[in-house]
């Protein structure tokens, strides 16, 4: 135990020698917000930083990004680990992220060969049949300059469709796309605010369900976007103006926090959609359970989840 002990205190010393060794970091001013909740005055001396924008914030960031990689720089061996590292990792010919199977022996396929920068979305007619690359997050940057990746994908039940989100510069903030995997031709114009995706099809592929943050507001926080998200209903191809929504804070008879975000799945009968509510990282979840046949173009707009829904 005791030279347990020794040796760490040994490795901290080194550390803090080299630490030492770099130029100081600068200390990060405070400006302090009061907010009052409930009676309590609440004190927040570092909210600006949530404005990365702001130049103090931003000199801030880069001279604490610089300190670390110079306080990592001076480690002994690490520029020989990650040589080897990296020799390893180019050694792989490709990496496959995820498969989803569909009746028809059909396989979409989410790779990335040794040389991409991102992974690629590909269709596979039957087990040893030629990939039809779908989605190339690379030809897309090329065409816009800037980065994109995939963040999500759905194919409908038959495979002659697939949702996918796509997000640009690792925003995250997804943007839903459509795709004819028969003619590899676009569906309809991209809907924006589709971050959390959740998408789900009808059993006919006509039609899909998909979550959608709140649209942004004249002086509203950055984070109020993720409050009262709704499931919308929509056409596959035509303007998301001409979808409904059927799951969310709005829903009659739901009872939905704020923050919480709904989802909608539909059983592959055709009888029956589940509304599905999470509540950010936490394990619980809520569930209810209404009939599909409310959904579909003769319901009335805005008639809860689908159908009457049950939790």
């Amino acid at each position: 135990m005791k030279h347990t002990l020794a040796g760490l205190a040994l490795v901290l010393t080194a550390l803090a020698a080299h630490a030492q060794a770099v130029a100081p970091l600068p200390v990060a001013p405070v400006r302090t917000v009061t907010d009052t909740y409930h009676g309590v005055r609440i004190d927040d001396p570092y909210r600006y930083f949530e404005n990365r924008h702001d130049p103090v914030v931003a000199r801030w960031m880069k001279a604490h990004s610089a300190h670390a990689h110079a306080v990592l720089a001076r480690i002994p061996g690490r520029q020989a680990l990650l040589e080897k590292i990296n020799r390893y990792d180019a050694a792989t010919s490709e990496r496959v992220a995820q498969i989803t199977r569909v009746p028809g022996d059909l396989y979409f396929i989410e790779r990335r060969g040794a040389t991409d920068n991102q992974y690629k979305l590909s269709l596979r007619r039957g087990l040893n049949g030629a990939d039809q690359l779908l989605v190339d997050p690379d030809q897309v940057e090329k065409k816009t300059g800037q980065p994109h990746a995939i963040n999500w994908y759905r194919p409908s039940p038959d495979g002659a469709r697939v949702a996918y989100g796509l997000s640009a510069q690792g925003s995250e903030a997804a943007v839903l796309h459509l795709l004819d995997t028969r003619t590899g031709k676009p569906l309809g114009r991209p809907v924006t605010r589709a971050e959390f995706g959740g998408v789900d099809w009808s059993p006919d592929g006509s039609m899909l369900v998909v979550n959608r943050l709140r649209a942004p507001r004249g002086g509203a926080r950055a984070t109020d976007k993720y409050q009262h998200s709704q499931v919308w209903l929509l056409r596959a191809g035509r303007p998301i103006a001409e979808a409904k929504p059927v799951f969310g804070t709005a829903t009659k008879g739901v009872d939905i926090r704020p923050a919480e975000i709904p989802l909608v799945n539909f059983t592959h009968d055709g009888k029956w959609a589940l509304g599905v509510v999470i509540n950010g990282t936490q394990r619980e979840m809520g569930l209810f359970i209404a009939p599909q046949a409310g959904c579909w173009p003769a319901s009335r707009r805005g008639s809860g989840c689908c159908g009457r829904p049950t939790r």
